[in-house]
């Protein structure tokens, strides 16, 4: 069949199998190739996006209250979309910007899964923390605290603890706001139009904010006069 991730993109990169950080997705054999992996993956964003569409569809979900949001695969960053200037991750993805492509079931189980939004309740390896909800979409006042789906987050992108053991697991900061990570970090504003409390480093007390408000499907962010998107 030509239904395969390896069809759909030359750079679709299989996350590891349940409780391995050896053998990939889906049948988890001994090959790390992945290409071997490709190969053997459903072309699931051709599926999925047959519905979750940015042109033709809307989808109400009855949980959520509103519309799903619309996907474009072709530019977002999880996608075919390129990262801005770096990234920071986790094995087996690469921290160079190859531009690799994610297959929507490495992080969503359509069938039904613990998790809001049918995030798995494995990924990349490991189990997940419980998410029970999704942000509002955007950083305004007052600030969203909730940080669970960091648990989703940090199966693939680098946390501060895993920069450094100093710092907290399961936070941004060095990410979001410190040149040592090699990411674009914002430098506009004050530390407080965005969190509240106190401190301005990776073992700071201040709030962190839920990571879905200023990245989710299809979001953008705009400053002086500079769009990007953050997805």
């Amino acid at each position: 069949s030509t239904e395969r991730m390896s069809y759909y993109t030359a750079n679709y990169q299989a996350p590891y199998r349940y409780n391995t950080t050896s053998y990939l997705e889906p049948q988890g054999d001994p090959s790390t190739d992945p290409a071997t992996a490709a190969a053997n993956t459903t072309d699931y964003v051709t599926f999925c996006i047959d519905c979750h569409t940015s042109t033709s569809n809307s989808v109400w979900s009855t949980t959520l209250n509103r519309w799903l949001r619309p996907i474009d695969w072709s530019i977002e960053k999880h996608g075919n979309g390129s990262a801005d200037g770096a990234v920071s991750l986790n094995s087996p993805y690469s921290s160079t910007l190859d531009n690799k492509v994610l297959s929507c079931l490495d992080c969503h189980e359509p069938h039904g899964a613990p998790n809001v939004v049918l995030i798995r309740k494995e990924v990349n390896g490991d189990t997940l923390g419980a998410i029970t909800t999704i942000a509002q979409t955007d950083c305004s006042f007052p600030y969203d605290t909730n940080k669970e789906i960091a648990y989703l987050c940090d199966r693939c992108h680098r946390d501060d603890y895993e920069f450094t053991t100093t710092c907290y697991e399961n936070r941004y900061y060095i990410i979001h706001h410190d040149s040592a990570s090699g990411d674009p970090f914002w430098t506009g504003g004050s530390c407080g139009s965005c969190h509240s409390g106190g401190g301005s480093d990776c073992t700071a007390e201040r709030n962190t904010q839920n990571c879905n408000c200023c990245h989710y499907h299809g979001s953008t962010y705009t400053y002086e006069a500079t769009t990007w998107r953050t997805f």
